[in-house]
């Protein structure tokens, strides 16, 4: 294939998860102790001394040290220095300062919300030939939806590292699934899925003795999964937006079924509930379910005395469900780019990547490593982990776009104002015309107008 070709280096995702894992459960009986070393060794690594910036709870953080700390040990003549920060926002900040300082770090995690921004300012440089030429599979041997979210401009920009669905955490001590099943033949819990009839069953029944059933967060990432199980969406295009499509026929119908629950406080959390007064309430068996990602899984094994499980995003019509992918990025100022791109191969291998899959924080793009019982971890909470594997395939991946950003929180405040106030039963002329504002002031978000040219006053002497 054609080197820089990205779409030739992908022909093989055709397969999809399911062939990737498969594959990689095979690899998994390599080794006695399941640690599979990787296939090939990357190039000899020169002396260097590496900054990789990363964010994350304080287990996540101890697993990225202990990853560069093992490549130190097998390739002494390079020093690696974690820089750890608890969130995104803050791992950023000091990459920007770093960088406009010209001393900026060789690697550092992002989010994928972030790419566009990291593009447009030049802050990092595609990985996808280094990798090629450390013999790194990101065709078939990672998740194919994280790799693509990723690749831009016919290259990888990051290697994507982490890359969960939402999903419905709920209480079992709380939630009645044979209850919800209604008239259904088949079990909930054995379908692994459930439709919103069913989800909306549940959340009924679980609320009472001053308890709420639900707590949805008033976000697109959040409602979006329901506009898109409709059959509408949250954006008319995810390659090139140019509004947000809250006001379309099935968005709307998606938004209003939402609406007839979270509105009813009586079984609800408000939404105007903060996500950490939310939390709170979940982890002390006050309210019965909420949304959350891989991450959360960790969260509730540290802090929650509740017995939970998972689901997925409740089903409308079609599945759906929104994405959480994180990436390490390789600096455009870099002083070591070879030696940068060899840490970052090692950092995405097998071995590195079952090291995050422990700490029940991360969900590895790695497949091999998705397909261990690092990741799986049957003996320990949630016990249906095959959900977060099998509703990969239904993430509707956010625009890469540098509007995006600012478009999204203006979407977030909205529902929050719609998802906070009203009748369960809404209005549906109402509705309607408050989406399609919202649409036609996106419009102008995504797309500003062009400033017209100011004329200049003509000096020559025919103009006198």
């Amino acid at each position: 294939m054609a080197r820089g070709s990205l779409i030739g280096r992908l022909v093989g995702l055709g397969a999809g998860l399911t062939a990737g894992l498969t594959a990689a459960v095979l690899l998994a009986g390599c080794t006695p102790d399941g640690e599979v070393p990787p296939a090939t060794e990357s190039t000899a690594a020169a002396a260097a001394r590496l900054h990789v910036v990363v964010y994350g709870p304080t287990p996540v953080a101890k697993a990225w040290k202990r990853i560069a700390d093992g490549y130190t040990a097998v390739h002494p003549q390079v020093t690696v220095e974690v820089s750890t920060y608890p969130t995104e926002t803050a791992a950023l900040a000091a990459v920007r300062a770093d960088a406009a300082a010209g001393t900026p770090p060789d690697l550092f995690l992002s989010g994928i919300d972030s790419l566009a921004g990291l593009m447009a300012d030049q802050l990092i440089q595609p990985v996808s030939d280094l990798l090629e030429d450390r013999q790194v599979d990101f065709g078939d041997g990672y998740a194919r939806g994280a790799v693509e979210a990723y690749s831009k401009d016919a290259a990888l920009q990051c290697m994507p590292v982490g890359y969960s669905p939402l999903v419905v955490y709920y209480n079992t001590a709380l939630v009645n699934l044979t209850a919800a099943q209604g008239d259904s033949p088949t079990p909930i819990a054995a379908s692994g899925k459930w439709t919103m009839e069913q989800f909306t069953a549940a959340v009924q029944m679980a609320a009472h003795d001053g308890r709420r059933g639900v707590f949805v967060e008033p976000t697109v990432e959040q409602v979006g999964p329901f506009l898109s199980s409709a059959g509408g969406g949250v954006v008319d295009n995810p390659v090139e937006p140019t509004s947000l499509t809250l006001a379309a026929g099935g968005s709307l119908t998606g938004l209003t079924q939402l609406l007839t629950v979270v509105r009813d406080r009586k079984v609800a959390l408000p939404a105007s509930t903060s996500p950490a007064v939310a939390l709170r309430d979940f982890e002390s068996g006050r309210l019965a379910m909420i949304l959350g990602y891989r991450d959360l899984t960790g969260v509730l094994r540290a802090h929650a005395k509740v017995p939970f499980n998972v689901l997925p995003v409740p089903r409308i019509g079609t599945s759906a469900t929104s994405g959480q992918t994180s990436g390490m990025c390789l600096s455009a100022g870099t002083a070591h780019p070879a030696a940068a791109a060899d840490l970052l191969a090692d950092m995405v291998s097998e071995p590195a990547m079952r090291i995050l899959a422990r700490t029940g924080y991360v969900m590895p793009t790695n497949l091999a490593a998705l397909s261990s019982d690092d990741f799986w971890q049957p003996t320990r909470m949630p016990a249906s982990a095959s959900v977060f594997t099998d509703q990969v395939r239904n993430i509707v991946a956010p625009p890469v776009a540098e509007a995006w950003t600012k478009v999204e929180k203006y979407a977030d405040s909205t529902l929050g104002s719609v998802l906070s106030s009203g009748s369960p039963q809404p209005d549906a002329a109402i509705l309607k015309a408050r989406m399609q504002l919202v649409d036609t002031v996106s419009q102008r978000m995504f797309t500003p107008p062009t400033p017209s040219a100011t004329p200049v006053e003509s000096s020559s002497p025919s103009a006198q």
